[in-house]
Protein backbone atom coordinates (compact mmCIF):
# COMPACT_ATOMS: atom_id res chain seq x y z
CA UNK A 1 0.00 0.00 0.00
CA UNK A 2 2.77 2.48 0.86
CA UNK A 3 4.60 1.52 -2.35
CA UNK A 4 1.46 2.40 -4.37
CA UNK A 5 1.14 5.69 -2.50
CA UNK A 6 4.80 6.53 -3.20
CA UNK A 7 4.33 5.70 -6.87
CA UNK A 8 1.24 7.92 -7.08
CA UNK A 9 3.01 10.81 -5.34
CA UNK A 10 6.04 10.49 -7.62
CA UNK A 11 3.92 10.41 -10.78
CA UNK A 12 1.90 13.42 -9.60
CA UNK A 13 5.09 15.36 -8.89
CA UNK A 14 6.46 14.52 -12.35
CA UNK A 15 3.20 15.64 -13.95
CA UNK A 16 3.22 18.94 -12.06
CA UNK A 17 6.85 19.63 -12.88
CA UNK A 18 6.32 18.76 -16.52
CA UNK A 19 3.38 21.11 -16.96
CA UNK A 20 4.46 23.88 -14.59
CA UNK A 21 6.39 25.89 -17.17
CA UNK A 22 4.94 26.20 -20.61
CA UNK A 23 7.94 27.96 -22.06
CA UNK A 24 11.64 28.06 -21.43
CA UNK A 25 11.87 31.79 -22.17
CA UNK A 26 10.02 32.88 -19.04
CA UNK A 27 7.28 34.52 -21.12
CA UNK A 28 3.71 33.27 -20.81
CA UNK A 29 2.86 30.86 -23.59
CA UNK A 30 -0.38 32.57 -24.55
CA UNK A 31 -1.16 33.79 -28.06
CA UNK A 32 -0.62 37.41 -26.98
CA UNK A 33 2.46 36.71 -24.88
CA UNK A 34 0.55 37.52 -21.69
CA UNK A 35 -0.93 40.82 -22.88
CA UNK A 36 -4.52 41.77 -22.09
CA UNK A 37 -6.31 45.05 -22.77
CA UNK A 38 -9.55 46.55 -21.46
CA UNK A 39 -10.49 49.84 -23.13
CA UNK A 40 -13.75 51.70 -22.56
CA UNK A 41 -14.39 54.85 -24.55
CA UNK A 42 -17.18 57.41 -24.23
CA UNK A 43 -17.54 60.27 -26.68
CA UNK A 44 -20.52 62.52 -25.90
CA UNK A 45 -19.99 64.65 -29.00
CA UNK A 46 -20.23 61.63 -31.33
CA UNK A 47 -22.76 59.81 -29.10
CA UNK A 48 -20.41 56.84 -28.97
CA UNK A 49 -19.84 54.37 -26.12
CA UNK A 50 -17.64 51.38 -26.86
CA UNK A 51 -15.74 48.69 -24.96
CA UNK A 52 -12.87 46.62 -26.33
CA UNK A 53 -11.34 43.68 -24.49
CA UNK A 54 -8.42 41.53 -25.60
CA UNK A 55 -7.56 38.64 -23.32
CA UNK A 56 -4.29 36.73 -23.11
CA UNK A 57 -5.76 33.94 -25.26
CA UNK A 58 -6.19 36.37 -28.16
CA UNK A 59 -9.96 36.75 -27.84
CA UNK A 60 -11.20 40.20 -28.88
CA UNK A 61 -14.56 41.18 -27.41
CA UNK A 62 -16.58 44.28 -28.26
CA UNK A 63 -19.59 46.00 -26.75
CA UNK A 64 -21.33 49.19 -27.76
CA UNK A 65 -23.91 51.58 -26.34
CA UNK A 66 -25.64 50.51 -23.15
CA UNK A 67 -23.75 47.20 -23.01
CA UNK A 68 -20.42 49.07 -23.07
CA UNK A 69 -21.61 51.47 -20.38
CA UNK A 70 -22.33 48.44 -18.17
CA UNK A 71 -18.90 46.97 -19.01
CA UNK A 72 -20.45 44.14 -21.03
CA UNK A 73 -19.54 42.85 -24.47
CA UNK A 74 -21.93 41.53 -27.11
CA UNK A 75 -19.56 40.13 -29.73
CA UNK A 76 -16.23 38.31 -29.78
CA UNK A 77 -13.74 36.72 -32.14
CA UNK A 78 -10.40 34.97 -31.85
CA UNK A 79 -7.61 37.08 -33.32
CA UNK A 80 -5.46 35.44 -35.98
CA UNK A 81 -1.72 35.11 -35.23
CA UNK A 82 -0.99 37.87 -37.77
CA UNK A 83 -3.43 40.18 -36.01
CA UNK A 84 -1.85 39.46 -32.62
CA UNK A 85 1.58 40.19 -34.10
CA UNK A 86 0.29 43.46 -35.57
CA UNK A 87 -1.29 44.40 -32.23
CA UNK A 88 1.99 43.74 -30.38
CA UNK A 89 3.84 45.89 -32.93
CA UNK A 90 1.38 48.77 -32.50
CA UNK A 91 1.58 48.47 -28.70
CA UNK A 92 5.39 48.53 -28.84
CA UNK A 93 5.46 51.53 -31.20
CA UNK A 94 2.92 53.41 -29.06
CA UNK A 95 5.07 52.85 -25.97
CA UNK A 96 2.64 50.62 -24.10
CA UNK A 97 5.26 47.91 -23.57
CA UNK A 98 7.63 50.43 -21.95
CA UNK A 99 5.22 51.24 -19.14
CA UNK A 100 2.18 53.45 -18.77
CA UNK A 101 2.01 56.15 -21.46
CA UNK A 102 2.44 59.60 -19.96
CA UNK A 103 0.03 61.48 -22.22
CA UNK A 104 -2.72 63.54 -20.68
CA UNK A 105 -4.85 63.90 -23.78
CA UNK A 106 -6.11 66.85 -25.74
CA UNK A 107 -9.18 67.54 -23.60
CA UNK A 108 -12.76 67.53 -24.84
CA UNK A 109 -15.80 65.32 -24.38
CA UNK A 110 -14.11 62.04 -25.27
CA UNK A 111 -13.05 59.94 -22.26
CA UNK A 112 -11.09 56.70 -22.42
CA UNK A 113 -10.25 54.31 -19.61
CA UNK A 114 -7.61 51.65 -20.16
CA UNK A 115 -6.49 48.67 -18.09
CA UNK A 116 -3.41 46.98 -19.50
CA UNK A 117 -1.57 43.83 -18.38
CA UNK A 118 1.61 42.36 -19.72
CA UNK A 119 4.22 40.02 -18.22
CA UNK A 120 6.12 42.92 -16.63
CA UNK A 121 3.09 44.23 -14.74
CA UNK A 122 -0.07 46.23 -15.26
CA UNK A 123 -1.31 49.81 -15.33
CA UNK A 124 -4.49 51.86 -15.62
CA UNK A 125 -4.90 55.03 -17.65
CA UNK A 126 -7.76 57.54 -17.84
CA UNK A 127 -7.49 60.09 -20.59
CA UNK A 128 -9.56 63.00 -21.85
CA UNK A 129 -9.59 63.62 -25.58
CA UNK A 130 -7.07 62.06 -27.94
CA UNK A 131 -3.45 61.07 -27.42
CA UNK A 132 -0.72 59.82 -29.80
CA UNK A 133 -0.14 56.75 -27.59
CA UNK A 134 -3.85 55.86 -27.59
CA UNK A 135 -4.95 56.49 -31.17
CA UNK A 136 -3.11 53.68 -33.03
CA UNK A 137 -4.24 51.03 -30.52
CA UNK A 138 -7.84 52.25 -30.55
CA UNK A 139 -7.87 52.39 -34.36
CA UNK A 140 -6.53 48.85 -34.68
CA UNK A 141 -9.09 47.42 -32.24
CA UNK A 142 -11.83 49.32 -34.09
CA UNK A 143 -10.63 47.90 -37.41
CA UNK A 144 -10.59 44.34 -36.06
CA UNK A 145 -14.06 44.72 -34.53
CA UNK A 146 -15.62 45.72 -37.87
CA UNK A 147 -15.70 42.00 -38.72
CA UNK A 148 -18.85 41.83 -36.57
CA UNK A 149 -20.72 43.74 -39.30
CA UNK A 150 -19.73 41.49 -42.23
CA UNK A 151 -22.73 39.15 -42.05
CA UNK A 152 -25.16 42.10 -42.00
CA UNK A 153 -23.37 43.74 -44.93
CA UNK A 154 -23.51 40.49 -46.92
CA UNK A 155 -27.32 40.46 -46.56
CA UNK A 156 -27.74 43.94 -48.03
CA UNK A 157 -28.96 44.13 -51.64
CA UNK A 158 -26.58 45.11 -54.42
CA UNK A 159 -26.59 48.75 -55.50
CA UNK A 160 -28.58 49.55 -58.61
CA UNK A 161 -31.90 48.44 -60.03
CA UNK A 162 -33.46 45.48 -58.22
CA UNK A 163 -35.78 42.98 -59.92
Amino acid sequence: MSRLRSLLLASTAIMLLGTGCASGTGKPSTPTGGISIWMQQRDNEQLKFVLYQVDADGMLAWGGGQAASMEETTWEMLLEPEQVSQLRTVLREAGWLDGKPSGEGSGGDRRTKVRFRWPEGSWKWSIRGTDPALEPVEQLLYQYSLVRLESALQRLPEAGKQN
